[in-house]
């Protein structure tokens, strides 16, 4: 592993372990994160997937950013933004294979899917990761040069459902058809007495 990588890797680890270490018990049990603006994705809104879901996510709540949306610095320049002086990057991460024939010719996953198990034998296929560094939104100047669309952005839930769907819930929930209210906002889930209504954390944290 080259030592790019190797500090890529250092820098997520050193997140996540800091993360812990704020950490109080109650927090362990605690299934969401402090964030809004739905789930990662990049400027023209592809979403990451994989380890950089549960990354990206940490890295918005702990640098307090209204929504986790990141681009690499070619994308900031081809929209005419700038990272903000003193800004660092973070690591987005690619995992993929490369197949290779006997005459070292490059070959197409699905094409290597149709080959006879024979055939695929003679092949050399290698597994590789790679990094790129990104930047949220709130490192470049989006907001001072273009309120509108940072506005629209980062007012966009983005949600992408990724989880455990029930369409006969989700109707009771959206038509507040429960025994008492149920109102998604802030970050924490509990059932209030006095006023008889539960508070959940949004879908999207």
């Amino acid at each position: 592993m080259s030592d790019y990588l190797d500090k890529k890797l250092q820098a997520v680890s050193d997140m996540i372990i800091a993360k812990l270490e704020k950490l109080e018990h109650p927090e362990w049990r605690r299934p969401w994160i402090n964030i809004g603006g739905g789930l990662p994705r990049n400027i023209s809104g592809r979403y990451y997937s994989g380890s950089n879901l549960l990354f990206l996510s940490l890295l918005a709540e702990e640098g307090g950013y209204k929504a986790p949306i990141y681009l690499t610095f070619l994308q900031a320049k081809e929209a005419g933004l700038q990272i903000k002086k003193g800004e660092r990057s973070f690591p987005a991460f690619y995992h993929n294979i490369s197949i290779t024939d006997k005459a070292k010719n490059k070959i197409d996953i699905a094409d290597y899917k149709s080959l006879t198990k024979e055939e695929q034998k003679e092949c050399n296929v290698k597994s590789f990761l790679r990094a790129y560094d990104v930047f949220n939104i709130d490192q470049t100047n989006m907001l001072q040069i273009d309120p509108e669309q940072y506005a629209a952005i980062t007012n966009s839930t983005g949600i992408q459902q990724r989880n455990y769907h029930n369409e006969a819930l989700s109707s009771m929930i959206e038509n507040n058809a429960w025994v008492c209210p149920i109102e998604f906002h802030g970050n924490k889930a509990y059932y209030s007495v006095p006023v008889d209504k539960i508070v959940s954390p949004r879908m999207e944290q």
